[in-house]
């Protein structure tokens, strides 16, 4: 792994966090890094001695970046757990760009929101909520493109915006809306607002039990990896790039918008949502905004 380096952080992050906390005898064997791979992924697991870890996925245009803490079950030879952090964060994070003139255009990540479950989307001049809103989509599209603009709208009549999506109840079956509610900044005059689908955050938390036999690591049963000693420069650039953000008092994993991996010395940051309500299913009313293409 080859996080971003913060080099003017690593030698205080080894001070602070080099000896956080005493390893119990079953755990003392664990730290140090693994990978597992074939030939379009690789997964690596680090696990540090202060009981955090960091995971890393990546494969085709997914590439998850999760941090955690890690500790020995009960019982000889039961292994550890591995449990993700996660602080509560929007599904539909949303990025407004200026531009000349005073339209809008609403432009949707279709790759991302392929994966949310029934996208709705709605626009209002006033912070009141929206009576309906309308599916993005249609339910049959199995294609899709990077790009869905909306056409260009007066700012003043999208002051605030809504989307969300359906949440299923326990047997399965769509039950409501989950809606986030936007509010464009003050100065924005024209431009661009992204939206996307958090796909990390929308998948459930990392939990997996780790049982380390001689030097291979067996990952929930399934053999992951030879355990490789973390030099010190390499376990300060971990928690710098990968447990830090995360695991840092008041702070989250940072928002990705849709296109930050091609331009990540460009990034927007992300709208702060004003917060989400549930909606009746009822209020999914009217033709998508984006129908699937004739055949």
């Amino acid at each position: 792994m080859t996080p971003p380096r913060h080099t003017w952080a690593l030698a205080l992050l080894a001070a602070l966090h080099g000896s956080a906390g005493a390893l119990t005898p079953e755990e003392r064997p664990y730290p140090g890094g693994y990978t597992s791979g074939s030939v379009d992924t690789v997964s690596q697991i680090m696990l540090l001695d202060d009981n955090t870890f960091c995971f890393r996925f990546m494969g085709g245009s997914l590439d998850m970046l999760v941090a955690g803490h890690w500790k020995a079950l009960p019982g000889k030879d039961a292994g550890v757990r591995l449990q993700e952090v996660r602080k509560a964060q929007t599904l539909f994070p949303a990025f407004a760009k200026a531009g000349p003139g005073s339209d809008l255009v609403f432009d949707f990540h279709g790759y991302t929101l392929s994966e949310a479950l029934a996208p709705v989307f709605a626009t209002s001049a006033t912070a009141a909520w929206p009576s309906s809103l309308r599916p993005l989509f249609s339910n049959d599209r199995h294609s899709w493109a990077e790009s869905y603009p909306l056409p260009a709208m007066p700012v003043a009549t999208a002051r605030y915006f809504y989307i969300g999506q359906v949440e299923m109840d326990a047997r399965g079956q769509p039950q409501q809306l989950r809606v986030t509610q936007y509010q464009l900044p003050a100065a924005l005059r024209g431009g661009t607002v992204r939206l996307g689908f958090d796909t990390q955050q929308a998948r459930p938390p990392l939990n997996l039990v780790a049982l380390l036999k001689g030097e291979r690591l067996q990952v929930d049963g399934q053999p992951f990896g030879k355990r490789d000693v973390l030099k010190p420069e390499q376990v300060a650039e971990i928690r710098a790039a990968c447990v830090a953000p995360v695991l840092a008092p008041g702070k989250g994993r940072p928002v990705m918008g849709p296109d930050d991996d091609e331009a990540p010395r460009e990034r927007t940051p992300a709208l702060v949502p004003l917060g989400s309500k549930v909606l009746p299913l009822s209020s999914v009313q009217g033709e998508p905004f984006f129908p699937s293409p004739a055949n």
